[in-house]
């Protein structure tokens, strides 16, 4: 009888507002993962924004409208970003999953994001062995969040920070997930085309069967109290298609219904007060708008919308959210490739002064029934419903007025459990706690079925590890690409296919040096006073006659270049004054002594004439380019040797083998590595190293389960190996750090980025503090740092730099924000040391001495420092709340008064009388 009831939303509309009510100015390319690209809260939504692997999210409020090209991006994570997950509970915080192998949890303050890459996360999960896909927060539990990670599903408990439970569901791929209504169970689709229903407590898939014909993304909802599930899908013929399941019987679909051939998955949303389904495709310019009905067809077809753009994500806000008052059921907020667009739902009305209960009943509240350690237990629960009545409704929840819920920290007496509601059929035990954080690493738990929950108070957890957040002075950098003007374009035959070894272009403060692709090893030399467009002819270069794997200016001598070859010869040359005018074949002297092909260049950082470099055949060989000679020959390796660093004091050289070791060396003393360090089980691939922390600290880059990392090793304790990692996504360069010693920051990048990545680095755990993150439009091939002498601190600038890519070099300034800019920012620029001329000669290094470079402030003459100025007076505020009435004691309210009704009676008035003269007493006689 359905087909005769009438619906109450059967005239609902999907409004589009006008381009001022959207946010516009915003840039998205296209996520590649199998999430929304979009979550929302009641009070934030958060979406992907910039490049497709910036790692960068948008956080904005639920009524934010305007341009917002300026606002200020949360740089969560150093990858792609795969999913976004908020709580329902707390509508302040969420979850974001990345490609680097982290979940990382979020709190966003009152006033939202306001400063870009300022906010670190409340806590992170890390070391997953398989790339983080798609999180679902549990509809019942507070602080349980599933997380689908390869083929399997781990629970996070929130509040604990640990993975409490492993689900094996399949071998492939899982592309989307969903729990039950009262979450007792998940859905899973994989890419394997199936459907898997699963009871994680007992820790196993309960059935599964073939759910769409093609193994393109996939997606899965839960239908509501219905027990049923949804999902969307291609057939074989890669038709989009909708389907409805009975989890309690699954040997075939409810209903099927086709949407056309597309590329673009269907995202689906449902709204489980309404009984509507929001169909919006990736790449698609429409919504569908379907309804759940009880009768033979489970969902009918209610309407399509077109919509102003192409869809690049979609999310639907919270029913706590939705503007009651306008007759507004649902709002879906559209991620286009410029703009967001909110698009709203609306049941049209006659009156919009009262509240229509027909179109509200009760939803779901965010009050806390059930905490994660009570499911966990094998305790089963509902969520309260509560009236969208703005008269009646209540406040948001919000993560900093919360009650505490989590399990006591010290021995103490049990809590009183939460009354079962539904006690489970089999529970399993908790995995044991996995470190967050600074020791995240989610292991493999056991799956243990128990034929009873525990008793509560048994379940004790440890309190989690309290955490100190490191405030950088660096952190809000802002990096800025200098005026075209000074630009060097139209590069000509740009050789991008040196090895990973090299920096791809080397340059100083007079010249640069950039190799050709033409053959006979030509290296470039072009002045950096002569900007502007490069002729069409080829610029003057070094003709080296064997192809070119590395290159160096010598940092004591501007005129002077070393070029590693691949025959094993370094060839040294001196440019003359003004330039190079024409190809040059004739080096200055060249050096031989390399029985295979030369992987690195590193002058000394302190010594004239000391040059060092590693080869294929396994050697270090360090030269005396005053005599021409090889002096010492480094020893020990077991494989090729993939980069080598100097010691910022100049004894000691690190370098980084394809046998996954990392050894230093003290060459002056010993031939063999004092110190030896096992690296990452990918470093075979390519790698780079560097010192940081006045060479207490090595920082290595390499590759680990096929994405980007970077090491951290203590010098002093080099046998436990690795003792801080962060990865950085995958991508097949690379990684090239460089560490600034005064500022102790490591931006670290690769060939064919287009992101710069930036750690301060502690000398004491962690090591490692997330900085902002420089984006650029164009992928680059190289990226190197000036000295800090050609910094201007007048405009706060901390690093320069410059970036090339395929047919441009240009200039890019690192600032940090200042208000009194006036000032020399002392606190910013230490004294630095003055590299500009050598401490020793290559014989005085040679003999043992050690002359350490003296240090130069880079305050300007003119400029007093910021740790003098003046303190201001505070300023008055312009409504001030002190009352000095308020701290009078009794008796001088008692005077005050009493003065009060003086006044007011006009006793200190003067009389007639007292103004008229008497007569002497005896005249009265």
């Amino acid at each position: 009888m359905h087909r005769f009831k009438s619906s109450k939303y059967k005239n609902g509309v999907a409004k589009v507002p006008k381009k001022e009510l959207c946010i516009t100015d915003v840039s998205v390319e296209a996520p590649v993962s199998y999430g929304n690209h979009v979550s929302c809260g009641a009070k934030f939504f958060v979406c992907n924004l910039g490049g497709a692997g910036g790692g960068k999210l948008g956080v904005f409020g639920v009524d934010d409208c305007g341009r917002k090209g300026q606002h200020p991006m949360l740089a969560a994570h150093a990858g792609i970003i795969t999913d976004i997950e908020f709580s329902p509970f707390y509508h302040d915080t969420f979850l974001s999953a990345s490609d680097d192998s982290t979940v990382k949890i979020w709190k966003i303050p009152d006033s939202g994001v306001m400063n870009s890459g300022s906010y670190s996360p409340a806590s992170v999960f890390k070391g997953f062995k398989k790339r983080p896909e798609v999180l679902q927060h549990h509809p019942v539990a507070e602080s349980l969040c599933a997380l689908a990670t390869g083929g399997e599903i781990k629970l996070l408990n929130m509040k604990q920070e640990d993975v409490a439970l492993n689900c094996e569901v399949c071998s492939d791929t899982l592309q989307s997930i969903a729990w039950s209504y009262d979450g007792k169970t998940i859905a899973a689709t994989s890419k394997n085309k199936k459907l898997f229903i699963a009871d994680p407590r007992v820790g196993q898939q309960v059935v599964e069967t073939a759910a769409h014909g093609n193994h393109k993304d996939s997606r899965v909802i839960c239908l509501g109290d219905s027990e049923k599930f949804a999902t969307t899908g291609f057939t074989t013929s890669r038709s989009r298609e909708l389907k409805a399941w009975d989890p309690r019987n699954l040997t075939s679909c409810l209903q099927t219904i086709e949407f056309g051939t597309s590329t673009g998955v269907l995202m689906p949303f449902y709204d489980a007060d309404a009984k509507l389904i929001f169909l919006a495709g990736k790449g698609d310019s429409s919504l569908s708008i379907l309804e759940v009905v009880d009768g033979t067809e489970l969902i009918s077809q209610a309407s399509q919308t077109m919509l102003p753009d192409q869809s690049k994500g979609m999310g639907i806000l919270p029913k706590l959210a939705v503007d009651v008052m306008s007759c507004e059921v649902d709002r879906l907020m559209q991620l286009c490739a410029r703009q967001i667009v909110p698009v709203k739902i609306e049941v049209p009305r006659k009156s919009h002064r009262d509240f229509i209960s027909e179109l509200y009943p009760d939803t779901d509240s965010d009050e806390i029934v059930l905490t994660a350690e009570n499911w966990l237990s094998g305790t089963n629960g509902q969520r309260t419903k509560t009236s969208l009545d703005p008269s009646t409704r209540k406040s948001l929840r919000v993560s900093q007025n919360a009650p505490t819920v989590a399990a006591p920290a010290a021995p103490a007496e049990p809590t009183e459990p939460v009354e079962p509601v539904e006690p489970a059929e089999s529970a399993a035990q908790a995995a044991p706690a996995a470190e967050v954080v600074k020791n995240t690493t989610p292991t493999d738990t056991k799956k243990v079925a128990s034929s009873s929950p525990p008793p509560p108070s048994e379940s004790k957890l440890p309190a989690p590890e309290k955490k100190v957040e490191v405030h950088s002075k660096f952190r809000h950098w802002t990096g800025t690409v200098l005026h075209p003007t000074t630009h060097i374009t139209n590069i000509p035959k740009l050789n991008t296919s040196l090895s990973g070894s090299c920096d791809g272009f080397h340059i100083n403060t007079e010249r640069v040096a950039f190799p050709l692709s033409t053959p006979g090893g030509h290296v470039a030399i072009w002045e950096l006073s002569k900007i502007g467009r490069l002729p069409s002819s080829d610029p003057p270069s070094l003709q080296n006659t064997a192809a070119v794997t590395d290159m160096r200016w010598d940092p004591f001598n501007s005129h002077r270049i070393a070029v590693g070859l691949e025959n094993g010869k370094i060839k040294v040359w001196e440019i003359p004054e003004g330039g190079l005018k024409e190809v040059v074949s004739e080096e200055s002297f060249s050096l031989s002594g390399h029985y295979n092909k030369v992987i690195c260049v590193r002058f000394h950082p302190l010594a004239s004439g000391i040059l060092a470099s590693a080869s294929s055949d396994s050697t270090i060989k360090i030269w005396d380019l005053e005599s021409q000679e090889n002096c010492i020959t480094l020893t020990g390796h077991e494989d090729e040797i993939l980069n080598i660093s100097w010691s910022s004091d100049g004894k000691y050289i690190a370098s980084m083998c394809k046998d996954n070791k990392i050894r230093i060396y003290d060459p002056r003393s010993s031939t063999e590595p004092i110190k030896v360090a096992t690296g990452s089980e990918g470093s075979s691939r390519g790698g780079r190293i560097v010192w940081a922390c006045s060479d207490q600290l090595l920082i290595s880059s390499g590759f680990k389960s096929g994405a980007r990392e970077i090491a951290v090793y203590d010098v002093t304790d080099m046998d436990r190996g690795q003792v801080e990692s962060q990865d950085l996504g995958g991508s097949p360069s690379t990684l090239i750090p460089h560490y600034d010693e005064d500022s102790s920051t490591l931006f670290v990048t690769g060939k064919g980025d287009t992101t710069m990545h930036s750690f301060e680095v502690s000398p004491t755990e962690p090591h490692l503090h997330q900085l902002n993150t420089f984006t650029s439009d164009k992928m680059h091939q190289g990226f190197l740092f000036l000295p800090k002498t050609t910094c201007d601190p007048r405009k706060v600038e901390f690093a320069r730099a410059w970036r090339l890519s395929k047919t441009t070099l240009v200039p890019i300034s690192f600032k940090v924000p200042r208000i009194k800019m006036e000032y020399f920012q002392d606190d910013l620029f230490p004294e630095t040391r003055d590299l500009r001329k050598p401490t020793m000669t290559s014989q005085q290094w040679l003999d043992g001495k050690n002359v350490q470079a003296s240090k130069i402030s880079v305050c300007p003459k003119d400029m007093k420092p910021l740790s003098e100025a003046p303190k201001e007076a505070p300023k008055a505020r312009k409504y001030e709340s002190y009352d000095p009435s308020t701290y009078k004691t009794d008796e001088e309210k008692k005077e005050e008064l009493l003065a009060a009704m003086s006044n007011r009676l006009d006793l200190d008035k003067e009389l007639e009388q007292d103004t008229m003269e008497g007569v002497d007493e005896d005249e009265w006689d």
